[in-house]
């Protein structure tokens, strides 16, 4: 007979789902809050108690507590986030030189321009009225710190500060999960004694110059030592786009499935062993001792991998398995998922503000999810988990990255057997390996995996490319996802479908015919202008090469376009045209127009766009949309490279905009004899430097908005005050991406301006330190 349930005992089940749903439910909305309230939630959780207390025999009881459990995580989860930003690093205190003892406490990340190392403060010595409790050190000569070591050094401080685009990666948001209080530049330094020293770190330094020595100079050491000891610095840039545009991301860090193996391989060896000693087994019964040793492996090696947040996931998921299997209670697997959900966001509340927390947890769930509705036999289920791990990341990838890889079913049935199964092994083995074979092994083995998935990238298509869905539209295409994921015949399964659709079509507004959006991108010092109509796309300079991934792309997705229809290239100046090449090899381009040397890399990227030379009389029309290149002109005496600036004139039915790069006074000038007519728009030349934005040009121009593109706390100080003051001589309203973010612009009948900072409405951006 089926065991029917009464109904206080289902009611009783759902209180115990809700209350375990609404302590990270109240910790994710805390931290995606506009403002920080922390004591306004404390007072709410305080009424629902009180409530609770009144009412504890009736069913109103429960759902009070439910709510109070959500108020008192919602109101802790500020209060921590308050004390996180009281340590953030004062702007009075930008570019001091100060010194202080500090101890290593990261493993030295190297890049392209010399390395990075997270420091913990022991005792400020020269400003005693600021206490960092993390700081993120760069250094550009000299050899790098070692992990463990205590220091007297001299640091150059830099308060946190990052770029804020449309969909681009949030690296304030980053610091503030990462608990860093302040950036800083290494001058000097001396060895001191440490109080303390972390065993655990310094097990990992080793491993990790391990590694560097036996695979010295191979292209996938990095790869390695993501698979070993979750270091991920060493991959290069490509093989992060390859891995993107392959889907198997998830594959190149220590996984879930690496720890599970690994767990059932010391298991089962465990067993063997264990059951040979009859000793042992009279004490503690074989099984038990597996179980044991599995979650001390499982924890041994997410330890080994700086115990990110999928490994947290993964080994308090076995460790509460293991708990019911020894307690001899059958916990259900979505107890399990939401009781490790749990441990997580109460040891880091700030776990959500990681992309990593989200794909780990909601993938993992939708496959559990699949994997309860169904149990085929293996070979089947192989194949039914790649199509659910392939559904269930569609809307994930969509939303957090824009795009979906189109090799990704295939290239993961190819890569996480090898992956897994030869890969990860042979690195772990040879981290007790003195000859080095293994690490060798498993390297090569890794590059001819590469070589395959390149040629795969290179012949088939690679990536979907989509705008990012809204909150509503991802909402449904979870659920859509949940319904797909149901067996045959199952009533409205084939909703999903229709579920799933708003995402996967999703496409922002366009512009009117005759009408323009422009974005000022945040490209630090640099510039980067995407102009859109309402079939065409222009990008005006791409900024220095790291703007590629960080604001061009997610910008591009976000306009809906599915290529460039034109790219200016206004002169060649790194800080303009720095990440032209690694847009053109990720995006397609349909024409060039520049002032560039004929060897420039961004042409050579691009043999099969129409390259166009920069000159004044250049016209075309778009959409009701003029555009008027209106410098250099052909006569011009151009000195150097900021004289042969592309200046790009912009007008609508109602207004004007003018793009000038680094223009000077000289053409300004120039620009003024030929008769330049008046613009309504004006970015700011050259950043905001005093040589340029003369009073005679701005008063011939008077912009009712002067736009400007420069880098927080940037070395030359722009834009200047006496430039920022002539723009609000002539009535002009001064807008900075140093200051707001990116600035989206919709000019139609009227113009309407939008910080990205105004956007996002997130509480780190609302509240920076003072």
């Amino acid at each position: 007979m089926q065991a029917i349930h009464p109904p206080s005992s289902r009611l009783a089940l759902l209180a115990s789902y809700a209350g375990l749903i609404s302590i990270p439910l109240g910790i994710s909305m805390a931290q995606w809050a506009a403002q920080l309230q922390p004591a306004r939630w404390a007072l709410a959780a305080l009424v629902c108690a009180i409530a609770t207390l009144i009412f504890r025999r009736r069913q109103l009881g429960r759902l009070l507590a439910i709510i109070m459990l959500f108020c008192l995580a919602s109101a802790y989860t500020q209060w921590r986030a308050q004390q996180r930003l009281a340590l953030y690093l004062p702007t009075a205190l930008y570019n001091q030189v100060v010194e202080v003892e500090l101890q290593i406490n990261s493993l030295v990340q190297t890049n392209e321009y010399g390395w990075q190392v997270k420091a913990s403060m022991l005792a400020p010595l020269a400003n005693p009225a600021w206490q960092a409790h993390t700081l993120q050190i760069s250094g550009y000569r000299g050899p790098p710190p070692q992990a463990n070591q205590c220091l007297r050094a001299k640091l150059k401080l830099r308060p946190v500060h990052g770029s804020l685009n449309p969909g681009g990666f949030d690296l304030l948001g980053w610091y503030l999960q990462q608990d860093i209080n302040a950036l800083a530049i290494w001058q000097e330094a001396e060895v001191i004694a440490c109080p303390q020293r972390s065993w655990l770190l310094a097990g990992r330094a080793q491993l990790q110059q391990h590694i560097q020595h036996t695979l010295a100079n191979h292209p996938l050491q990095g790869m390695v030592q993501a698979l070993t000891i979750g270091e991920q610095s060493a991959i290069s840039r490509e093989q992060w786009l390859l891995f993107q545009q392959t889907g198997i991301v998830h594959l190149v860090s220590i996984s879930g499935l690496h720890i599970s193996m690994l767990a059932m391989l010391a298991a089962a060896l465990c067993q063997t062993l264990w059951r040979r000693v009859p000793r042992a087994v009279n004490r503690i019964p074989a099984r038990k001792a597996a179980l044991i040793a599995g979650v001390l492996a499982a924890g041994a090696y997410s330890a080994l991998a700086g115990w990110s947040i999928p490994t947290q996931r993964t080994f308090l998921m076995l460790l509460f398995v293991a708990l019911g299997l020894l307690s001899r209670r059958r916990w259900p697997i979505s107890i399990i998922w939401l009781l490790a959900l749990n441990a997580v966001v109460l040891l880091d509340p700030f776990a959500p503000l990681a992309m990593g927390f989200w794909l780990s947890f909601l993938t993992v769930g939708f496959l559990l999810w699949a994997a309860s509705q169904s149990r085929p036999a293996w070979w089947v289920g192989f194949w039914h988990s790649q199509w659910a791990a392939t559904l269930a990341s569609l809307p994930l990838l969509l939303f957090i990255f824009g795009q979906f890889p189109l090799l990704s079913p295939l290239a993961n049935a190819l890569a996480i057997p090898i992956v897994s199964g030869l890969i990860t092994p042979l690195a772990l083995l040879g981290l007790l390996d003195p000859s080095g074979f293994c690490l060798r092994a498993a390297a090569e083995l890794a590059q001819y995996l590469l070589q395959v998935l390149s040629y795969g990238q290179q012949h088939l298509p690679a990536a979907w490319w989509r705008s990012s869905p809204a909150t509503l539209q991802m909402l449904l295409a979870v659920a859509g996802v949940l319904l797909l994921l149901l067996p045959r015949g199952w009533p409205g399964r084939l909703v999903g479908w229709v579920l799933l659709l708003p995402a996967l079509l999703a496409r922002p507004a366009l512009p009117a015919p005759g009408e323009l959006r422009l974005w000022v991108l945040d490209v630090g010092q640099g510039l980067s202008v995407l102009v859109q109509t309402q079939q065409h796309t222009l990008l005006f300079d791409t900024g220095k090469a790291a703007n590629a991934q960080r604001a061009l792309l997610p910008a591009l997705l976000s306009t809906g376009g599915p290529a460039l229809d034109a790219l200016i290239l206004s002169h060649n100046d790194n800080d303009h045209t720095g990440a032209a090449a690694a847009l053109i090899a990720q995006w397609p381009v349909k024409e060039i127009i520049h002032s560039l040397p004929i060897d420039h890399p961004a042409l050579r990227q691009a043999p099969f766009a129409q390259q166009t030379r920069c000159s004044a009389g250049h016209h075309w029309q778009w959409d009701g949309v003029e555009f008027s290149l209106i410098w250099p002109s052909a006569d011009a005496v151009l000195l150097n490279d900021n004289a042969r600036s592309c200046v790009l004139s912009i007008r609508t039915v109602q207004y004007r905009v003018l793009l000038t790069a680094d223009i000077s006074r000289q053409e300004e000038a120039a620009l003024l004899r030929q008769g330049l007519a008046a613009h309504d728009i004006l970015l700011v030349p050259h950043h905001g430097s005093k040589s340029a934005s003369s009073d005679a040009f701005l008063q011939e121009q008077r912009p009712s908005m002067a736009l400007n593109s420069a880098g927080r706390f940037n070395p030359f100080g722009h834009p200047k005050a006496e430039v920022i003051a002539r723009y609000e001589a002539v009535g002009a309203t001064f807008w900075n991406t140093a200051e707001h973010g990116a600035l989206l612009l919709s000019v139609g009948k009227t113009i309407q301006i939008q910080t990205e900072r105004e956007r996002r409405q997130r509480y780190w951006y609302n509240e920076p330190p003072q």
